[in-house]
């Protein structure tokens, strides 16, 4: 048994290596410096952060056709949550560590060619595909072995794509692959207890209810009036399904259409609204429910609202359920506002000789709005709602309208953004609005999101909310903002632009981000408030197959060919990594 004095010495160095992992972090915060407009914040002051690994690798460029070769000594830090490659720089006995590139979240580091043979530091760079065939050429027995490197390639899945990084001996590469595979290990355990979102599977499960075929692209939920249970709506390349949640053997073909790309469902007029192939059409929402099993005796006949339509939205202004659908007309976006109405009964007629019913709506469920307005040369991505207004997303920013007249302005407002923001502003393509606070919004672009004022103006002290993927799809769940692009879903939090959950998969899109039914969204909080996290679930989406159970390989899995898995992402807690 352990004396009392060396229990004491034992928790005394226990404190003092956690004192001293403290400091180091610290150190290396204060130490790193970031080129303009690149900063990253890494959660370095969280006292669980630590640092697992550091030391020197080597980086490779050519200039000339490969004639003149520059090898660049790099000292690489290993967090627990971000690999970060930096160059030191020392000035009047004095290290900083110049942040190279943007740092890599362990969920989306690869590493590659850790078993190729070292080069010579003189040599031409071969590529990775010859690195195992020149690799004994390069170490000729009259070479110098202190001129030997080992590659190691390291890769970010999203938008940073792969970086050739060398180590000075085996050893050293060896290491850094053991220290590398334990951190994603351990950033995979910690993330576990720590995620917001959990991921539950809506379909997918073979031999239960009708599979869906075809490709799935889009869906929601609603409670349903008729039971008071949540109900799913599935559209794809194939028609629309509906199913009770939780209950995967609920789920039937109910409308046999062809390529639907959007729904949505307005559940105190009984109403769906399906755009399927152009065609924008509304059905009634409870015998769509109620078609448990296919009615032989009964069709349902669609209300034809327009043809030739690109996308809708629909949403609430001053107490008014509006739809505003958008079709092309030469060159403009033109565009046209309907209002729901409340009637009373559906629409039966007969069909004849066969002695069938049809199903349908009455024609007075919508009236006119406003016949239509138009953006002269606008090529319109998506329409969103606002307390009072919509915003259009378009080629050259977000259109801010006046549903009422023909009043609007674009933002972000040009006069009042640096030159090299303007740039990424007009390269990258504008996705969504999110209000994130009573006088504050946040731009979603495809490669990061920008926080204005109300008028417009950029908020000059907060950092752009960087995607680490280039965007498909945003969704909103307050206070989380979700990135969809085809390999991974990132969630960023709106008040710290951290990130704070990704959710790795191939085929990944998003399927529903919040809109399309009568589910009130969060009241942004007022000046000095904070947001409540929004407990609905808002956020669907869909990806090959079933994510894998948790491993340090987030792809470890096999694939069913030509299976889809739509999933929701269910709000979990509140508190981040």
């Amino acid at each position: 048994m352990a004396s009392d004095s060396q229990v004491t010495l034992q928790v005394s160095d226990a404190a003092g290596a956690v004192t001293g992992q403290k400091d180091r972090v610290k150190a290396y915060a204060a130490a790193l410096v970031w080129q303009p407009g690149e900063f990253v914040d890494l959660g370095l002051s969280d006292d669980a952060r630590t640092l697992i690994h550091q030391g020197k690798l080597f980086s490779h460029s050519s200039i000339g056709l490969g004639r003149t070769h520059k090898w660049t000594e790099l000292f690489v830090l290993l967090f627990d949550n971000y690999l970060v490659i930096t160059e030191p720089r020392e000035q009047d006995g004095i290290t900083n560590y110049h942040v190279t590139r943007r740092p890599i979240p362990l969920e989306l580091l690869a590493t590659t060619n850790v078993a190729h043979p070292p080069i010579q530091r003189g040599a031409v760079q071969p590529s990775p595909n010859l690195l195992a065939t020149l690799g004994g050429l390069l170490r000729s027995g009259d070479s110098d072995d202190s001129l030997l490197v080992y590659p190691c390639e390291i890769a970010h899945v999203g938008r940073s794509g792969s970086c050739a990084l060398y180590a000075e001996s085996e050893e050293a590469r060896v290491e850094w692959k053991e220290k590398l595979s334990k951190a994603q290990s351990l950033r995979i355990a910690t993330q576990e207890g720590n995620k917001v979102f959990d991921v539950k599977p809506l379909s997918g499960d073979p031999g239960t209810g009708t599979p869906i075929t075809g490709r799935v692209t889009c869906s929601l939920a609603f409670s349903s009036k008729e039971d008071e249970r949540v109900h799913i709506v599935f559209g794809g390349d194939e028609g629309v399904w509906t199913g009770v949640q939780d209950d995967l053997s609920s789920i039937r073909h109910v409308l046999d259409l062809k390529r639907v790309t959007q729904c949505a469902v307005l559940e105190d007029f009984g109403i769906l609204v399906v755009l399927a192939d152009g065609t924008l059409s509304a059905y009634p929402l409870d015998l769509i429910v109620s078609i448990g099993a296919p009615q032989t005796d009964a069709t349902l006949a669609p209300l034809k609202l327009s043809e030739e339509i690109v996308c809708f939205s629909v949403g609430q202004i001053l107490g008014r359920t509006l739809l505003v659908y958008m079709w092309k007309r030469n060159r403009d976006s033109t565009f046209r506002v309907l209002e729901a109405i409340s009637l009373k009964e559906t629409v039966q007629s007969s069909l004849g000789t066969e002695g069938h019913t049809q199903y349908g709506l009455d024609d007075r469920c919508f009236r006119v709005h406003r016949e239509s307005f138009f953006l002269q040369g606008a090529d319109c991505y998506d329409m969103m709602f606002l307390k009072s207004r919509a915003a259009i997303s378009y080629q050259k920013g977000f259109a801010i309208m006046d549903l009422t007249d023909d009043v609007s302005v674009t933002i972000p407002v040009r006069d009042n953004l640096d030159k090299e923001l303007a740039k990424r502003c007009d390269s990258c393509r504008p996705m969504k609005i999110l209000r994130t606070s009573e006088n504050e919004f946040l731009l979603c672009y495809e490669e990061f999101g920008l926080f204005v004022t109300r008028h417009g103006d950029p908020v000059h002290d907060k950092p752009l909310m960087e995607w680490e993927g280039k965007a498909e799809q945003i969704a909103w769940n307050a206070p989380y903002v979700v990135a969809f692009n085809e390999h991974f879903v990132e969630v960023h939090n709106v008040e710290t632009a951290q990130l704070i959950q990704i959710i790795r998969g191939e085929g990944m899109c998003a399927t529903w981000d919040g809109r399309g039914t009568a589910r009130t969204p969060a009241e942004a909080p007022a000046g000095g408030q904070v947001w409540v996290f929004d407990s609905q679930t808002r956020i669907h989406g869909v990806m090959r197959h079933a994510p894998p159970e948790s491993s340090p390989d987030p792809l470890a899995g096999t694939a069913v060919p030509g299976a889809q898995y739509v999933f929701e992402l269910v709000p979990k807690v509140s508190k981040e990594a």
